[in-house]
């Protein structure tokens, strides 16, 4: 039997690509170990493979990935395997030197445009470190895939590699039953919204610059009986956080932090709404195709999205959602009413998810991900 190590700096929790990928690797035969990093000493989940998270020190962001890296480093060198699946870039320079000496097949998955996040400033230490990384790998790839064909085209461009590209369909073989789905204690406070009559609005995603969550904030404060619940933590979920407590807007914006994506599908049936939004401030957000673009697909939740490329052909393609073309609070609120109050609308978004789900499940994608794991392929 081959054997596939998948790496990636977080903690397994909320990785839905990773859990997908690794559940396709398990189905076509392969023994699979995930190795990810424990920084807040979170739960360890249960998944059907095995799993290795170990502790690091550090929580500034360089001398995290240093860490990481070096203790990743020497885990692969010592351990026996066919294939190492490294998940985005900051997994990249340890899964690459590891394989240079133990000679196994590296596989690459780039989530996003790594180096051109809006975390990463322009002129910055760390975006000049990480180009280092790219600019140095990334030409040597031969089994390399991203999420969308963007991305994969400026890959290929700059560096003359090869990308593939397996977008972040959702692995969903039957229609979501809400009461087969796993329910926690978020779950049931949102639930409580509902029964008093509020309508959800929801985001699910890292809560980082950029993605358009406050422009969000701001716009229900203009709804009647409308909660914003936002589920995921990030850069900026403590200020947000903060913020919200001090203008005492607690009753109309729900931030209760990550969720393990086993519970994540009851949730988002909770939604009357979805948002889907990020700001025009990077390559990298202009090329994303985010996961929860698919998640409110799969649940029949009404949702937009911002008018950048990636998205809006998605959009125009199937005409599944709305577009946002600005942020202004005043805007966005109306986009969100619309979304909550025009019936018609609604059904019609509806009734093309339906048609829609037949091409944009994970199933279509398996192909196409397992060729990266076929021997002889260099």
């Amino acid at each position: 039997m081959k054997r596939v190590i998948s790496v990636v700096s977080n903690n397994l929790l909320t990785d839905q690509r990773v859990h997908k990928t690794a559940e396709t690797l398990l189905l076509a035969g392969f023994a699979v170990h995930i190795i990810g990093c424990n920084k807040n000493n979170t739960p360890k989940p249960v998944r059907n493979y095995t799993l290795y998270r170990f502790k690091v020190w550090f929580k500034k962001k360089v001398w995290f990935y240093a860490e990481f890296n070096i203790k990743l480093f020497f885990i692969l060198l010592f351990s026996k395997t066919d294939f190492v699946l490294a998940n985005d870039l900051d997994s990249l320079p340890a899964a690459f030197l590891a394989s240079k000496i133990r000679k196994f097949n590296l596989v690459y998955d780039s989530h996003e445009l790594f180096t051109e996040v809006p975390e990463l400033k322009t002129g910055s230490f760390s975006k000049s470190a990480w180009l280092f990384v790219e600019k140095l790998i990334l030409p040597k790839l031969t089994r390399c895939y991203t999420v969308s064909q963007s991305i994969a085209n400026y890959y290929n461009t700059v560096y003359r590699t090869a990308f593939g590209v397996v977008p972040n369909f959702p692995d969903i073989k039957e229609p979501i039953k809400q009461n087969a789905l796993q329910k926690n204690e978020i779950y049931t406070e949102i639930e409580a919204f509902k029964t008093a009559g509020k309508k959800i609005v929801l985001y699910q995603g890292a809560v980082n610059v950029g993605r358009g969550i406050e422009a969000c904030i701001e716009a229900v404060k203009l709804l009647p009986n409308t909660v914003f619940v936002i589920i995921g933590t990030g850069d900026i979920w403590h200020r947000l956080k903060h913020e919200i407590k001090e203008k005492n807007i607690e009753k109309i914006v729900y931030m209760p932090g990550a969720v393990a994506f086993e519970h994540l599908p009851a949730i988002t049936l909770l939604a009357d709404c979805g948002v889907a939004l990020l700001e025009n401030s990077s390559l990298s957000y202009q090329y994303a195709l985010p996961n929860r673009v698919f998640d409110y697909t799969f649940a029949n939740i009404p949702f937009m999205v911002s008018d950048l490329p990636e998205m809006a052909a998605l959009v125009n393609n199937y005409k599944i959602a709305t577009i946002c073309r600005q942020f202004t609070p005043e805007y966005v609120a109306d986009k969100i009413n619309e979304l909550l109050t025009n019936t018609a609308l609604r059904k019609q978004l509806i009734d093309q998810m339906q048609l829609a789900k037949q091409l944009l499940a994970w199933e279509v994608n398996e192909p196409m991900l397992l060729k990266y794991f076929e021997t002889g392929l260099e």
